[in-house]
């Protein structure tokens, strides 16, 4: 998911309907992550409209409407030049931000980054500041 989140990314400033469309493939991820078939049992391709609808999971119905959009999204950015703007990419991104932060909330240890802050505050800078008489 993250090759594909980088790869949106990349394709941000100079390919909008690649980006559209590496977005709608974190999606397809997402329901493979979770055990939602990408093939039937004789090896035909599921559409992820219908994959989504096999979703049953009811703790995450209402992300259900999320990887939708994020379907929508994607056949915006498949179907050739979609017209899309910088802001409805960005929200595009918020709304596979939300899918993921559903799946996988995040828990993140922020001592790391809160001791560099201080540190930086502290010396006015990265580094103490030399005094005149050094």
């Amino acid at each position: 998911m993250l090759d594909l989140l980088g790869k949106a990314s990349e394709l941000f400033w100079c390919d909008p309907d690649s980006c559209l469309n590496r977005l709608r493939s974190v999606a397809e991820q997402i329901l493979t992550y979770h055990g939602v078939p990408r093939v039937t049992k004789k090896g035909k391709h599921i559409p992820l409209g219908m994959r989504i609808e096999m979703f049953k999971k009811p703790e995450y119905a209402e992300v259900k409407d999320a990887l939708t959009a994020a379907r929508h999204i994607g056949n915006e950015g498949s179907h050739g030049f979609s017209g899309v703007t910088r802001g409805e990419l960005l929200a595009s991104f918020d709304v596979i931000e939300y899918c993921l932060l559903q799946f996988f909330p995040a828990n993140h240890d922020h001592s790391k980054v809160k001791k560099f802050i201080a540190a930086v505050v502290e010396n006015e800078g990265f580094r103490p500041k030399r005094s005149a008489d050094d």
